[in-house]
């Protein structure tokens, strides 16, 4: 049976052995601090709110803390049973038996009549040696739905993981004058990490990441929704600028306002040999100088798609111009890499991913990439990964 099902069967069982009026079960939740009535036979008011234990003087309370059942064969007299007097004014004699599990009182058992001196001590032992039963079956239950709920996630967690896999580009694009290494690492919680291309022309691609709020199925259908809409405007809208404003007309429409995207998106021109981008609350961009050898990170302004109908999202965003120079190097990544953290809770950080960037930016792209992900494996070491990481490297070569 269901933990449900189980239940409702405490009840009925109990109200047909004690030939009580009223029954009903209520389960404590200590995490917090409060009771909740979850199966009930004969109620004026089946479905109370939920109480907490503020009321000291109150039935639940004496029960929870004397972990002992309670015999009132008088209701109106009992101060103790003064509220539930107020609220069920026919019940005169009460029946109330813990249900324990490994010290703590999990739920109360309760059974009523309307005449007074309806239970004797027999009819206490009887529902508390029931009561005990009712336990195991409720915890047995309680195990098998909280299997099932884990099963249900891990099914979840499995399709939103496929989903993410499908969606990420299978391969780099071979680019003239462009060399590309990119991956994304999902973590174990799945996040909604996204990159692609979109090819232009011969002398023009399009490179995009994104990072959308949230994890599971619900982060991997946005993802889909954002690549779809991405590779629908990208060949209409050669301006960044002109790029995001669509999508995020389009996802504010369409998602809830809980979520948002972080995404950034550079066009590499390389008849004019300048780069143009826009980043939507994105990760800043960082850029080796290949003439230099000095890093900087840009961080035009712009906020999150999804958050704002359009006034001000386009009002804030911007689009930069760059120039393209032989063996520039540029790295796209999403907060997964700076956020990581080691088994003492310390995150990676940008100045690290900065360090390392310009130590690494004379090896190609795909090197690079290697380097990186070598350095975060490295560090967080044992430590679980709750969000998704992607890094793209592109350099100038010709």
């Amino acid at each position: 049976l269901d933990y449900d099902t189980v239940l409702k069967k405490v009840t009925e069982l109990t109200t047909h052995v004690l030939s009580s009026d009223n029954c009903w079960l209520e389960m404590i939740n200590h995490s917090t601090r409060s009771s909740e009535i979850k199966s009930w036979q004969g109620l004026k008011k089946p479905s109370p709110e939920k109480k907490t234990d503020k009321d000291e003087n109150g039935l639940s309370h004496w029960v929870v803390q004397n972990k002992y059942s309670i015999l009132i064969n008088s209701v109106s007299k009992d101060t103790r049973a003064r509220a539930l007097k107020s609220r069920e004014r026919d019940l005169n004699s009460l029946l109330a038996v813990p249900l324990i599990s490994k010290g703590d009182v999990i739920g109360i058992l309760y059974a009523a009549k309307k005449t007074e001196f309806g239970f004797d001590n027999e009819d206490r032992e009887m529902l508390q040696a029931f009561a005990n039963q009712a336990t195991m079956a409720i915890e047995n239950a309680n195990l098998l739905k909280e299997s099932i709920e884990r099963e249900r996630l891990a099914q979840e967690l499995k399709v939103a993981h496929d989903t993410q896999l499908k969606l990420l580009p299978k391969e780099m694009p071979r680019f003239n004058g462009l060399d590309i290494g990119g991956v994304c690492m999902t973590a174990n919680e799945v996040g909604g990490d996204y990159y692609g291309f979109v090819s232009l022309d011969d002398s023009h691609l399009g490179i995009l990441m994104g990072d959308v709020s949230g994890k599971g199925i619900s982060a991997a259908f946005y993802m889909a929704e954002l690549k779809g809409i991405a590779e629908a405007y990208g060949k209409i809208y050669r301006s960044p600028k002109e790029l995001l404003m669509q999508i995020n007309s389009v996802l504010y429409r369409n998602t809830d306002r809980q979520t948002f995207v972080s995404l950034i998106y550079a066009i590499f021109d390389l008849e004019k040999n300048q780069v143009i981008f826009s980043r939507a609350g994105h990760c800043p961009l960082l850029i080796v100088s290949g003439k230099t050898g000095k890093l900087q990170a840009l961080q035009p302004p712009g906020i999150g798609l999804g958050l704002d109908e359009g006034p001000i999202f386009n009002r804030v965003l911007e689009e930069r111009k760059l120039s393209l120079q032989m063996n520039d190097v540029f790295l796209f990544y999403t907060d997964g890499v700076t956020e990581a953290r080691n088994p003492e809770g310390i995150e990676f950080g940008e100045a690290r991913l900065k360090a390392l960037l310009e130590k690494s930016s004379q090896k190609s792209a795909e090197e690079i990439r290697q380097d990186i992900v070598e350095q975060l494996v490295n560090f967080t070491s044992t430590a679980k990964r709750h969000d998704d990481l992607s890094i793209l490297v592109v350099k100038k070569t010709g």
